[in-house]
């Protein structure tokens, strides 16, 4: 005889299904925010090698050496391009952030619905799964304890009656 599926068991596994999707939700997220750290740090490396050539650009652009030909949009621009990345770093935890925020606040809102709604086809499938069951085999049994019952009381009825007889 085929057992009906426990509740706890069905809601359970799909307990360890959500779980198991926001583990990877958060996973990515961890990726991500891993990602961009390492970034960060190259590009942060990036700038201390990039100190380097400049402090010997500077060295050559100062009024005290022969070739001295100041130009200062050249070196506003590279000044700025090497501003760049620390705002654009700056500006990927911000949208990090951003992300992380509209995500938990979604699913703070969405969630709940999408779990009443999974409970309740549960709910009604094992409704559905319960009646089909006691249509197998409940009501057989009962129908059998019925007709012995009838059963009894006819034969007792028919002795009664050769008894009166």
């Amino acid at each position: 005889m085929n057992k009906p599926p426990n509740t706890q068991d069905i809601i359970s596994a799909e307990t360890e299904h959500v779980n198991a999707i926001l583990e990877k939700a958060n996973a990515l997220l961890r990726r991500r925010r891993e990602d961009r750290q390492e970034i960060f740090q190259k590009q942060n490396t990036n700038l201390i090698d990039e100190d380097i050539p400049l402090l010997t650009d500077n060295a050559l652009d100062s009024p005290t050496s022969p070739t001295s030909n100041p130009a200062p949009d050249a070196a506003q621009h590279h000044k700025a391009t090497k501003i760049m990345p620390l705002r654009v770093a700056e500006h990927l935890i911000e949208l990090d952030t951003l992300i992380n925020r509209i995500v938990q606040n979604w699913l703070e809102k969405e969630l709940p619905q999408h779990l009443e709604y999974a409970l309740e086809k549960i709910l009604d499938d094992l409704l559905e799964q319960t009646l089909a069951h006691a249509k197998a085999t409940l009501i057989p049994a009962l129908s059998e304890k019925i007709a012995q019952t009838l059963d009894s009381i006819d034969s007792e009825r028919i002795q009664t009656k050769d008894n009166q007889n």
